[in-house]
């Protein structure tokens, strides 16, 4: 079965007043994937996106690290998601929709990946790559990402 896009993976409850009825239509749930998922990765939470992510590179039997702290850096965000080891060592961001869709997010995105490469460059690791939401939507897709970057 395929599942229709939603913009939430999770009930997230209304703030609105529950006695206001908008018309709008309400989601439909449908299984996104053959193995349900379980919020895990490596014993660290992982939203679905970091999961598919995981598991694509578990099937493909690449090494990887989740959720690695940058010692180094000054920024909000002293982790990135993947490090993926294939001989040389690929940090990873996976990006999801809520945090990472706007000009101003993709903006910090890009200003945030301008630093960090010179980083991992003394490090001895290459550039940082940025997966989008949209392109791990189902467990096929993140396969197929996977393949396409590391394989």
């Amino acid at each position: 079965m395929t599942r229709l896009p939603d913009p939430y993976l999770y009930d997230i409850p209304s703030g609105r007043d529950p006695g206001l009825n908008l018309g709008r239509l309400k989601s439909v749930s449908f299984l996104r994937d053959a193995v349900p998922l379980t919020g895990w990765v490596h014993g660290l939470e992982a939203s679905d996106l970091e999961e598919r992510f995981a598991r694509g590179l578990k099937t493909s039997e690449l090494e990887f690290h989740f959720q690695v702290k940058i010692p180094v850096m000054t920024l909000q965000k002293k982790v990135i998601d993947f490090l993926v080891d294939v001989g040389t060592k690929w940090p990873v961001s996976i990006e999801g929709y809520i945090g990472h869709s706007t000009a101003a997010q993709q903006g910090l995105d890009e200003l945030r990946e301008s630093l960090l490469n010179p980083i991992f460059l003394k490090l001895g690791w290459m550039p940082l790559r940025r997966v989008k939401w949209h392109r791990l939507d189902n467990q096929d897709d993140a396969d197929r990402v996977v393949r396409e970057m590391f394989l």
